[in-house]
């Protein structure tokens, strides 16, 4: 049986791109994944437009929680949704995957 993806949260619904004027450039986004056989790696892809990436999440602790920093992200030019999708893969090597929108918004600064 692959993990099981909970909810996707973030700190910010809104970062700005420019880290030289703007003070809120980066959110923590955190993801309970939990799996019978243990969670081996859980990393977040982000996207808008031609714009994407991908960041490792870690562990909080010895919980079923995990972490990761986005942003900041390159100028959207105008406010866009940044698509969000988690991916976790357990100790047996199945995945699961999981998209959130509307979850955090770019903004220019």
């Amino acid at each position: 049986v692959p993990p099981t993806i909970g909810p996707l949260t973030s700190s910010k619904a809104v970062v700005y791109s420019d880290p030289g004027v703007c003070s809120t450039t980066t959110a923590v986004l955190s993801v309970d994944v939990t799996d019978a056989t243990g969670v081996k790696e859980v990393t977040v892809r982000w996207s808008y437009r031609s714009s994407f990436g991908t960041k490792t999440m870690y562990r909080v602790g010895t919980s079923n929680t995990f972490q990761a920093t986005v942003g900041p992200y390159p100028d959207p030019t105008t406010p866009v949704s940044v698509k969000l999708e988690v991916t976790a893969t357990d100790t047996e090597d199945l995945v699961a995957t999981q998209a959130f929108t509307a979850l955090l918004t770019l903004k220019r600064c």
